[in-house]
């Protein structure tokens, strides 16, 4: 099965059949509702713009892995600041480049929203965190 060679016992191999089957099986009902043939159907504009999102949240789950790791490790590329500190500038220049390349006045939406959450209730209505 693609060329993986293993040392499985006969559970294993049962338990790799099931997840490959369900995998097909997924991959069948995906298909069949039109998730499988995105660069056909979506705009190129679109596929651009989730990409970019996509990157905005590696660059915010590599914040947490430095963060799991040493909340205080030095960033290599900019070693004043933290690795943190370096993702989060990442993010934010990929937020701020993202917003120029389709005209979204995110600036207008920072202060609009800061405005708005000033009026809200302490935790927002009783949320956790």
């Amino acid at each position: 099965m693609n060329g993986h060679e293993t040392n499985f016992d006969g559970r294993d191999i049962s338990t790799r059949n099931a997840i490959n089957n369900a995998s097909a099986q997924f991959f069948e009902i995906a298909n069949s509702k039109g998730f499988l043939n995105v660069e056909e159907t979506c705009p190129r504009w679109l596929l651009f713009f989730a990409t970019h999102v996509a990157l905005m949240h590696s660059e915010l789950s590599e914040a947490l892995e430095a963060a799991r790791e040493d909340f205080e490790q030095k960033s290599e590329k900019i070693p004043e600041f933290t690795l943190i500190e370096e993702e989060f500038a990442d993010v934010i220049i990929r937020v701020l480049m993202i917003a120029k390349r389709y005209n979204l006045d995110v600036g207008g939406a920072v202060v609009a929203k800061s405005h708005y959450n000033e009026g809200r209730p302490e935790r927002h209505g009783g949320k956790a965190f």
